[in-house]
C-alpha cells in the first residue's frame, strides 16, 4: 500500500541478510518494467541457505517474497566461482543481462581476467554468455527485442554489437 516500507534482503527464515550491496561499482538495484521484481548484487550467504561467497546476482519477487539466485553454477545448485554485478532488466522483464568473471555459469565458458556479459531468459532460467570477449556497456531497445553491447579496445577494435535476443 502507499507509504509502505519493505525489506527486501530477508533470509528464508526471515531475518535481515548482511552484505546486500547497494555500491555503484557493483551497479544499482534495478526493478522490472512491472515493478514486482528487483534485481541486485549481494555477497550475503544467508539470501538462499547458504549460497554466497562471491557477489552473486539476485531477484527478489515481491509477490511470492523470495530471492532467486541468478548466478547460478550451471551443474550445481551453488553460485558461481566469480563476482557477478550490474544487473539491468530489459524493458519487458523478461531478460537480465549482467557482467560476470564466474566461468561456471554456462557449459564450454571460457577463463577470463575481466568481466563478460551474461543475459538470463527470466522465463526459463536460462543464461547465455557473448562470445564477444569483454563485452561491457548493454543496453536493451525498447521492445526488448535487441541487447546492444560494446568491447574493450583490443587491438584498436571497438566495436557496437547489436544481439538478437529469441
Amino acid at each position: 500500500s502507499s507509504g509502505e516500507s519493505r525489506l527486501f534482503n530477508l533470509t528464508p527464515t526471515g531475518t535481515v541478510a548482511s552484505n546486500v550491496l547497494c555500491d555503484v561499482r557493483y551497479g544499482k538495484p534495478c526493478f522490472s518494467s512491472a515493478g514486482q521484481k528487483i534485481a541486485f548484487c549481494s555477497q550475503g550467504s544467508s539470501l538462499i541457505g547458504g549460497i554466497g561467497g562471491n557477489k552473486n546476482i539476485f531477484v527478489y519477487n515481491y509477490l511470492q517474497a523470495t530471492n532467486q539466485l541468478i548466478t547460478m553454477n550451471y551443474s550445481t545448485l551453488q553460485s558461481g566461482n566469480g563476482d557477478s554485478y550490474c544487473p539491468q532488466f530489459s524493458p519487458d522483464g523478461r531478460w537480465l543481462a549482467f557482467l560476470s568473471c564466474a566461468t561456471n555459469l554456462v557449459t564450454n565458458s571460457h577463463s577470463r581476467a575481466m568481466a563478460d556479459l551474461f543475459v538470463c531468459d527470466m522465463s526459463m532460467s536460462n543464461t547465455v554468455e557473448f562470445d564477444r570477449l569483454w563485452a561491457t556497456n548493454a543496453v536493451f531497445s525498447p521492445c526488448s527485442l535487441y541487447l546492444f553491447f560494446n568491447t574493450m579496445p583490443i587491438a584498436d577494435e571497438n566495436a557496437i554489437y547489436r544481439y538478437k535476443l529469441s
